[in-house]
């Protein structure tokens, strides 16, 4: 059994009972000084908190005893942005405390998130043109796909696309990856 210090949402009973199926029992609460609890650490899509050092600060938390088995289960859910770090508490209890990994990549996690958001953004915007009305599904000047005769033909949207698209909607027209995958999987068939 070790002695954890928990400050964040690892004191929330929704959480404790989705990871081990159960409320955890509290100890206590104490504190540890010198740090601060602040929820700017970026993980999985969202912020966290951590602790930040700070002079005269003092952060507040639950203690628990938690076996080794428990233990490999929250490390799992806190996966390599924390790390378990042996700490006191102001009283002078050794307790374990999930703290920042120095592994850990917050600007890369940061820069995948903004990317995966742009890239929401830019279906979306997509989706919006697309159901507009009399809408083409591409923009002047977009590069866009057809296949012929199984081969990929890479076309630039522009007045005579649009034509070919009025005299025939049902045509193929589509990004390269999905014009990959499509002749992907006809090749495939055959």
């Amino acid at each position: 059994m070790k002695t954890l210090f928990f400050y964040g949402t690892l004191q929330m009973p929704s959480v404790q009972i989705e990871l081990l199926g159960r409320e955890f029992t509290s100890l206590g609460v104490k504190t540890i000084d010198g740090y601060v609890a602040v929820r700017d650490y970026f993980v999985d899509d969202d912020f966290y908190p951590r602790l930040v050092q700070m002079n005269n600060g003092v952060v507040y938390g639950n203690i628990y005893q938690m076996t080794d088995e428990e233990i490999a289960i929250l490390n799992e859910y806190e996966s390599d942005a924390y790390e378990l770090r042996e700490m006191t508490t102001t009283d002078g209890m050794s307790v374990y405390v999930y703290m920042e990994s120095e592994s850990y990549d917050m600007e890369q996690a940061l820069e995948v998130d903004r990317w995966i958001r742009n890239y929401k953004q830019a279906m979306l915007d997509e989706y919006d043109y697309l159901n507009e009305e009399n809408a083409y599904p591409f923009k002047h000047g977009d590069v866009y796909y057809t296949i012929e005769d199984d081969k990929i033909i890479e076309s630039v949207w522009d007045d005579v696309s649009e034509e070919l698209y009025d005299q025939d909607s049902t045509g193929y027209y589509a990004h390269r990856h999905h014009a990959e995958s499509v002749l992907k999987e006809k090749n495939q068939t055959l």
